[in-house]
């Protein structure tokens, strides 16, 4: 063997003994890395990726068929959607901003009993936040037969979230807690001394949030999963990694680098189970189609229908839950945009496309489990270009035809 290929069989043993070590590893994913940033090394592949178990905890005592549930917007999760995504093995929390009280538990009552009519027990999880009448909505959202309540503010590390979870627990102490949203390893510690079940990631990572423009704050997301699910598994409690997510590729990093549930909000919106109305452009004027007709349309003509899609910072969602509570009409500093999000559709097939996505990323590191898919998981940087050649790139020159 020449000297140079010795040379270059040395280099290459030292680089991925130290690449792919665990300080090689936390040095890549612990600072300024997102989704983009890294793709995953295909090892070994499993027979089948139909081997793969999905199945996870929400809680210690709140186990989910699959990794997924539906994030709590206006424009994400109604009744549909959380009976659906229950249906499917997973959980949707209801909306509370712009819902009263009455009908936000109105709401967990009508999907508690959607199960019931099929012999199933449909989980579901409702939104607090932590100021105001939220001890009087947390009761009603209880007695309305909610699974979880979801501790649900921008910034979860205050201590105005810290009094909220002390006053519910002092009431209520045997029913789980979702709390959030946090991004550093400081509020998963926050968040655990207060007892809660399951903490939340994310602060701007959302594709209709503004956070981080507005504020200038917030970490890159799979960093914030990274380091946040290190210091929550020191106290056994799951995480939720909440935002950013764009495919099945960015499910199976969030869940690799130590999410045990993702929440989806932008791939869920516009389907025929989101809540609002479904609009067409005609004559260059916006009409809304009757939900009659929406049923009848084929999927090949979904392309000129669209629904609203925002985040719940934002100015309109603002508005809206001023007017429905009844409050002092505030200055409002919107966090959030609202776009126009093309129909998609029934649910399920999106869910299920997610599904075999994930269920082949977890095949390409011969993971048959997510826990295992996290012991596994062995990340590489991806430069700029790599990012390009990552994406569907085809493209015709007339030398090639």
């Amino acid at each position: 063997m020449a000297a140079i290929d010795i040379l270059e069989e040395i280099y290459d043993r030292i680089y991925y003994k130290l690449r792919f070590s665990k300080i090689g590893q936390y040095a890549m994913l612990a600072y300024n890395t997102t989704f983009d940033d890294v793709l995953l090394i295909p090892r070994k592949s499993l027979t089948s990726r139909k081997s793969a178990c999905i199945k996870t905890k929400l809680t210690k005592n709140i186990q989910l068929s699959i990794p997924l549930v539906s994030s709590n917007m206006d424009t994400v999760t109604g009744v549909e959607m959380a009976a659906a995504m229950a249906n499917m093995g997973g959980i949707g929390f209801i909306y509370r901003l712009t819902n009263s009280i009455e009908e936000e538990a109105e709401m967990i009552k009508e999907v508690k009993k959607r199960g019931l009519n099929l012999n199933m027990n449909y989980l579901v999880g409702a939104s607090v936040g932590v100021k105001g009448a939220f001890m009087e909505r947390a009761k009603m959202l209880i007695d309305a037969g909610t699974d979880i309540i979801i501790f649900d503010v921008a910034n979860g590390y205050s201590n105005q979230m810290a009094y909220a979870i002390k006053t519910f627990k002092s009431k209520h102490p045997n029913v789980p807690i979702v709390a959030g949203n946090v991004a550093t390893p400081g509020g998963v510690k926050f968040l655990a001394k207060l007892g809660v079940d399951c903490i939340k990631v994310g602060i701007g990572p959302g594709s209709v949030c503004t956070t981080r423009i507005v504020t200038g704050h917030g970490v890159p997301q799979l960093s914030a999963i990274y380091r946040c699910a290190k210091k929550a598994k020191k106290y056994g409690i799951p995480i939720i990694a909440d935002g950013g997510i764009r495919n099945s590729g960015d499910i199976v990093k969030a869940l690799a680098v130590g999410a045990d549930v993702v929440m989806l909000g932008s791939l869920f919106a516009g389907t025929f189970e989101s809540p609002g109305d479904v609009y067409t452009i005609e004559k260059n004027k916006i009409q809304k189609v009757p939900i009659t007709k929406v049923t009848s349309i084929e999927p090949e003509d979904y392309d000129c229908l669209f629904k609203i899609y925002r985040g719940m910072s934002g100015k309109d969602v603002q508005i809206d839950a001023q007017k429905k509570t009844l409050s002092q009409k505030n200055e409002i500093v919107a966090e959030g945009v609202s776009k126009k999000i093309p129909y998609k559709g029934p649910v399920k097939p999106i869910i299920e496309q997610l599904i075999g996505g994930l269920m082949s990323g977890m095949s390409y590191s011969h993971s048959k489990t997510i826990k295992e898919l996290q012991k596994k998981a062995i990340f590489e940087k991806v430069s700029t270009l790599g990012q390009k050649e990552n994406t569907p790139h085809a493209k015709e020159f007339k030398h090639y035809r």
